[in-house]
């Protein structure tokens, strides 16, 4: 898990770490070094974050909530599992070829959320999401004896 430590330049120390400022850092040194930006992202950086976490699912306010971390009841940075997240498939996201970018925006377009995945997985998962939402009692009732053996541990 990252630690955010804010450095002497960015903000005061209590001050805690937005997931547009750290994504919007991410894409603006993903640029510098000469990296191309995803086709359907927007150009201003902050925008663009924005865009990304507008295509993420919504933090959970238990697993994913951010955390002090203290020295000597001094806040020093932050345990944050959301900005973690966002971060960790921003760059699985941006290592994809654009017919796979576009692939995956117009999966969480439809609905598919995102999460890093090899694209091979992804397809297969994309591919189960379409059978099962064409007829969604029976792929719950086709699939009952599969989720059964894996609920048993066979």
């Amino acid at each position: 898990m990252a630690k955010y430590r804010p450095s002497q330049t960015d903000a005061p120390k209590h001050e805690r770490p937005s997931a547009a400022g750290v994504l919007s850092k991410l894409l603006i040194n993903h640029s510098k070094k000469g990296r191309r930006k995803p086709k359907m992202f927007p150009q201003d950086p902050d925008t663009a974050a924005q865009y990304w976490i507008a295509h993420q699912r919504a933090p959970d306010d238990h697993s994913e909530a951010m955390t002090e971390i203290r020295d000597n009841h001094e806040v020093i940075g932050y345990n944050a599992p959301y900005i973690d997240r966002l971060v960790r498939t921003l760059r699985q996201f941006l290592n994809l070829s654009d017919i796979h970018q576009a692939f995956v925006i117009d999966c969480i377009d439809r609905g598919m959320e995102y999460r890093g995945e090899d694209m091979r997985i992804y397809t297969e998962i994309a591919k189960q999401y379409e059978i099962m939402w064409k007829n969604p009692e029976a792929y719950k009732v086709g699939n009952d004896k599969i989720l059964r053996r894996v609920r048993a541990g066979l």
